[in-house]
């Protein structure tokens, strides 16, 4: 007998799944189950799990632990300092507390009731009432409603738009937000202008070797054996880093441009934004000196300008 997710050949002497999933037998059919269920918390009873399809768990997910779908994740508990990583979207019912260990992805949406001390990226759009001290990039929109709509430390960015009640604190907390571009390609441009004076600096140090080793083959007719082999591994490595640089540089145009033209991003306060924000919109960004409220935030031309809601 067979049931859900499968299906036989065509003589029926052998069964085949229809999904990746959890074989099991119920009631005295074989199906192939694509929801793994956690009756309790992931953690030393159950160790990390990996699984093809959806995953929901019924308690909290421990610290040190990881768990990984390609589908949806839905958690009735905590994340704690764990590793939530899902092809689809994450639903935690309680929150994440990360103390700075968290990791949490979701190639869709994430919705949760608050996200404190951790690192955060969501490929669709993000919902929490709280988002405390953590890194949060979302592709779409970042909304923080309901009773606190607090975002106060770290940085939050997200490709489309971030709304919430309060950004920042009376204590002047820094807090980040940027809004406007894809933050997946922002970290790509910030990474590349990182690493392009370094590759820049090699470079310049393995030319310099290159021309030390020429002048001594000029004075004494040859190298001897170690140093040959470190000049052809100079000029190989040379070779290299001049294409990484080019490729790099030329990536880098590419997203300066993309960066510098992105001018739909907005910033929707409905209460307070204090002292201590900094918020980015494309590549221009405005520092708060003074406390606002109820208030608008978007580009226009070379400035941030507000408005009030």
């Amino acid at each position: 007998k067979y049931g859900k997710n499968t299906r036989p050949n065509s003589d029926k002497t052998e069964l085949y799944a229809d999904k990746s999933g959890l074989v099991k037998i119920f009631d005295g059919k074989i199906m192939v189950n694509d929801v793994y269920e956690v009756p309790n918390h992931v953690g030393n009873s159950t160790g990390d799990v990996d699984f093809d399809g959806s995953v929901v768990i019924h308690g909290n997910v421990i610290t040190g632990f990881t768990v990984k779908a390609k589908g949806d994740v839905e958690v009735m508990g905590v994340v704690e300092g764990a590793t939530v990583i899902a092809g689809g979207n994450i639903v935690l019912h309680s929150g994440i507390q990360g103390m700075g260990k968290s990791r949490v992805e979701s190639g869709g949406d994430l919705q949760t009731k608050f996200i404190e001390q951790a690192n955060v990226v969501c490929g669709g759009d993000i919902q929490s009432e709280a988002i405390l001290h953590s890194e949060v990039s979302g592709k779409g929109t970042v909304s923080v409603e309901g009773k606190k709509g607090l975002i106060s430390g770290g940085t939050v960015r997200a490709g489309i738009s971030v709304s919430a009640r309060i950004l920042g604190s009376h204590l002047g907390t820094a807090t980040d937000i940027e809004v406007g571009i894809d933050p997946l390609i922002l970290a790509e441009y910030n990474d590349l202008r990182k690493g392009l004076p370094k590759m820049i600096e090699e470079a310049d140090k393995l030319e310099k070797v290159i021309l030390l080793l020429n002048k001594r083959k000029e004075m004494e007719g040859d190298l001897d054996e170690q140093k040959a082999e470190m000049y052809k591994s100079a000029v190989r490595n040379k070779v290299f880093l001049a294409n990484k640089i080019a490729i790099s540089q030329k990536r880098v145009d590419e997203l300066q441009e993309e960066v510098d033209n992105r001018n739909a991003g907005i910033v929707t306060v409905q209460g307070s934004v204090y002292p201590g924000v900094k918020v980015g919109i494309g590549s221009i960004y405005h520092f708060i000196k003074d406390e606002i409220k109820y208030v608008k935030l978007y580009k226009d031309g070379a400035d941030i300008k507000m408005t009030a809601l």
